[in-house]
């Protein structure tokens, strides 16, 4: 699992995070833009009216796991209710 971004959980998630889990932090444009190059797919908790970041890793090429709920039942196709 990778974690990009930063936020008031972070140094308590990181202790928490096994060996397989890889935080990155902050990153540049470009440097997210590889990491959504490289990854199998994105997980997207949260909820949003509008979240772009959904919109570039698919635009990359990759899948988008998320709640069935805001912006993304709109930017989403192939939406499933399990």
């Amino acid at each position: 699992l990778w974690v990009v971004g930063t936020g008031s959980m972070e140094q308590a998630l990181k202790k928490k995070a096994a060996s397989n889990i890889v935080f990155f932090g902050h990153l540049s444009d470009v440097e997210l833009a590889e990491c959504f190059a490289r990854c199998r797919a994105l997980i997207f908790p949260g909820t949003e009216d509008f979240g772009m970041i959904p919109v570039e890793c698919m635009a990359a090429g990759r899948p988008v796991i998320g709640i069935n709920h805001g912006g993304l039942k709109e930017s989403l196709l192939g939406v499933r209710h399990w």
